[in-house]
């Protein structure tokens, strides 16, 4: 058996109904992809410092577990709310992950398609779909499913290529180790960032900033930014980055306080998301309620400050 789900971008799971007449050619294209994707490619543990080459090298992750509100989507579909055109008009639907259920219950294979704006069609008068010789305007939103398959869970292995696109889709925070000291001197002597005494930073630094440190140089996050990117996108969550120009750059302020400290690099890790269905902001993982639409009522943290 085989359920499709989508997943939103604040890693919540909704029901992508299909018409019966493609759901079996779906499945089956999932499956494929699922028996094909590691393919030839040589398997590689998954370490930070490892850059793979495009349809070369895989980073495995044995023996790891699906992230339990996955399993329990999977379990209980029916009350799962379903993807909408809202969804994709919006840009709520982040992933489509196909799951292949076993005879004994328990979940074969899940495969993860990645979904980005360039995969929606909008409803729109340019935008146009051939009927019996005429085109004319598409009436509903459209979601390409991409031919590349970005994560693969099988046989209790996940198996990825880019860690910061897996990292959307899934929780892999667990695999990474602290960053050590000279990993978290290059850190802070990146261009990117006007940075005080390091010594001084380090030591308020916990074992949680050390591995998001590890997380945000292994996606080469800072190599992709510009300090007014930072800025803008930390802006929408409340959080104030502060900047200097140097020699005509701008360059990011480095905190020196540990409350600082982590605003900044849940910013850089991508911690802060906006969901397209509610228009909450939230932290991953804890949920916590950011920005001007919290209410009394948003669910208390369990992450730790």
């Amino acid at each position: 058996m085989h359920t499709i789900l989508g997943m939103m971008s604040d890693r919540t799971l909704r029901h992508l109904r299909l018409h019966q007449s493609i759901l079996s050619d779906l499945a089956a294209d999932f499956d494929r992809c699922a028996r094909e994707y590691v393919g030839d490619k040589v398997q590689r543990h998954f370490t930070p410092d490892f850059n793979p080459d495009d349809g070369e090298d895989i980073f495995v992750i044995p023996q790891r577990s699906l992230d339990p509100q996955l399993v329990a989507a999977v379990n209980d579909v029916q009350s799962l709310g379903e993807v909408t055109s809202a969804d994709l008009e919006s840009g709520a639907l982040r992933a489509v992950v196909g799951i292949k259920i076993g005879t004994s219950g328990a979940i074969e294979n899940a495969v993860f398609k990645a979904i980005d704006r360039n995969r929606i069609i909008k409803r729109g008068i340019l935008n146009l779909v051939c009927d019996a010789g005429t085109f004319t305007q598409i009436v509903n939103s459209a979601l390409l499913i991409p031919e590349k398959t970005a994560m693969v869970f099988t046989a209790g292995n996940i198996y990825f290529e880019n860690f910061r696109i897996a990292s959307r889709m899934l929780d892999l925070s667990d695999v990474f180790e602290e960053a050590t000291a000279p990993q978290v001197s290059a850190f802070l002597s990146h261009e990117k960032f006007k940075c005080g005494r390091q010594d001084q930073i380090t030591a308020v630094m916990d074992s949680w900033c050390k591995k998001r440190i590890a997380m945000i140089s292994a996606g080469n996050v800072l190599g992709a930014v510009t300090a007014a990117n930072v800025v803008a996108h930390a802006s929408q969550f409340d959080v104030e980055i502060k900047v200097v120009a140097e020699g005509g750059v701008e360059k990011i302020i480095f905190p020196e306080d540990r409350k600082g400290i982590k605003e900044l690099l849940k910013v850089l890790n991508d911690d802060y998301l906006n969901s397209g269905l509610s228009g909450n902001k939230y932290e991953t993982n804890s949920k916590v309620r950011k920005g001007s639409s919290a209410t009394a009522s948003a669910p208390s943290s369990q992450q730790e400050h």
